[in-house]
């Protein structure tokens, strides 16, 4: 510890990028979200803002679509360490800082999105840089130093705004910390300007035809007894479940360190942690998705207290001559979280595995460039359909269309030498006997993947995929099944 404190910032970024560069060809596939992202300037949804596409588009030009994705997601994952390492540094010392970071690195909530075609880790960048330079300007000196970081801290948080719209979270602090910087004469014009540009962000949101406002008033609307309702039956499980997510170790050393030190030498630090949770916590309750990946935000922030913890309690132990304890409890912490983000990274590493596998058996079957359909499914609403995105995405610019209802009621007939690429997570399997009597199919080969959800995932059990009832199954596989078919004629 003491050898690391001689650089500890080059030796966190070493360590974030010793265990997140070598996971980027770990998973074999991705989520729909991630993959429309990548593809939102040729295929806009209205769905997501434009700088994850957008970071994400240089990268592509030398590694391809996905490789960037993967690339972007791992940098800002390792970049992450920097404004954790300088808060918890501010606030409580370098071993605090030292062990905030590892916790960070180590996390299995963080280090689970950092290869991901996500926004996790890039959001969170900003996210946390922009709190990291409120926190600067509250403390500046001066005129000048303070509004230098209050003009970082609202174009870092408009730049989290452009990732995903949970930037929005941001504005009370911002505008909170506005008035109290004006009323000490401490705000200059520039940093003026530089809210002004954060505070553009939500009229960007309402004229750029984003969906998520229609999504919210679906999951969370019916009037105000089912949105709390809706509210209370997610935001409580968050909330109880966030020691799980953390590890039980790290949850303990990060509740020692509010309480024996948070309180009394970072007061402001301990309300703002807790107002972000309290408003993640309620908009993603509403939201009505549950997966713990959006409260890495709010997780980032009690790894501050959980560094500021461990050291408290390693230089009490070490005061008292018990370097054994010490020894023990470093790892416990430690070793829980490696132990976990294990167990999450290896059991999803095959999610939408078995879709990508069988789009590949359709390419080497299709051969010149012969049609592919597929029953993957992601949404519609009215006329707007999102369909055949993955399968799309990886057959690698084959022609690749949504087997929709239009071939089953005659509207429109399949070819010989279509192939058929069918998931049995879209499918019912009911509509196989209309498929088989209407046309001759040869089997052709079947992907299987097994995913274990002991974070939130995909779910083959019916009624709890995005649901805290999925919890109760984290230790039940997962078995997914992908089935390639080549038509060979219409049935007479």
């Amino acid at each position: 510890m003491k050898d690391a404190l001689r650089a500890p910032l080059a030796v966190l970024l070493l360590l974030a990028a010793a265990t997140r560069l070598p996971l980027l060809g770990l998973n074999e596939a991705e989520y729909t979200d991630g993959i429309l992202q990548l593809i939102q300037f040729e295929y806009p949804t209205g769905i997501w803002p434009p700088l994850y596409t957008a970071l994400c588009w240089p990268f592509g030009q030398l590694v391809g679509p996905l490789w960037s994705g993967r690339l972007v997601s791992a940098l800002a994952s390792i970049l992450c360490v920097i404004p954790l390492y300088q808060l918890a540094k501010r606030h409580f010392g370098p071993e605090a800082a030292l062990w905030a970071g590892a916790l960070y690195i180590l996390a299995p909530a963080a280090i689970r999105w950092a290869p991901r075609v996500m926004t996790e880790a890039t959001f969170s960048l900003f996210f946390w840089w922009s709190i990291e330079r409120m926190d600067a300007a509250l403390r500046a000196p001066d005129r000048a130093a303070a509004s230098h970081a209050f003009a970082g801290a609202a174009l870092l948080g408009a730049l989290s705004f452009l990732t995903r719209h949970q930037g929005v979270l941001l504005t009370p602090l911002l505008g909170g910390l506005a008035i109290a910087l004006w009323r000490r004469g401490h705000l200059s014009f520039p940093a003026v300007a530089a809210f002004g540009a954060f505070a553009l962000n939500p009229l960007w949101t309402a004229f750029s035809g984003t969906i998520h406002g229609e999504q919210f008033a679906d999951r969370a609307g019916g009037g105000w007894q089912q949105s709390l309702y809706v509210l209370v039956a997610n935001a409580e499980p968050f909330l109880l479940l966030s020691p799980f997510y953390l590890t039980l170790p790290v949850a303990a050393v990060v509740l020692y360190g509010l309480l024996r030190r948070g309180l009394d030498e970072a007061p402001l630090l301990v309300a703002a942690t807790a107002f972000i949770g309290v408003e993640i916590l309620a908009l993603q309750g509403l939201f009505s998705a549950f997966q713990e990946r959006y409260l890495l935000p709010w997780y980032g922030l009690l790894f501050l207290f959980g560094g500021a913890g461990m050291a408290e309690a390693l230089a009490k132990l070490e005061a008292a001559r018990r370097p054994f304890a010490a020894r023990v409890l470093a790892g416990l912490v430690v070793g829980a979280s490696i132990i976990v983000s294990a167990v999450v990274l290896l059991g999803t590493r095959q999610t939408f595995g078995d879709l990508r596998r069988g789009t590949d058996l359709a390419v080497e079957l299709t051969g010149g460039g012969g049609r592919i359909f597929t029953n993957e499914f992601y949404r519609q609403r009215g006329d707007s359909l999102i369909a055949a995105t993955k399968v799309e995405f990886f057959a690698r610019g084959r022609e690749v269309r949504y087997l929709g209802p239009e071939f089953f009621d005659g509207r429109e007939a399949l070819r010989p030498g279509d192939v058929l690429v069918l998931s049995d997570r879209f499918f019912p399997e009911s509509v196989m006997p209309e498929l088989e009597r209407r046309y001759l199919l040869e089997f052709a080969g079947a992907e299987e993947a097994a995913v274990l959800p002991y974070f939130t995932e995909i779910m083959k059990r019916p009624g709890v995929e995005q649901n805290p009832a999925a919890w109760i199954f984290r230790y039940e596989w997962q078995r997914f099944l992908t089935t390639v078919y080549v038509v060979r004629g219409a049935r007479r």
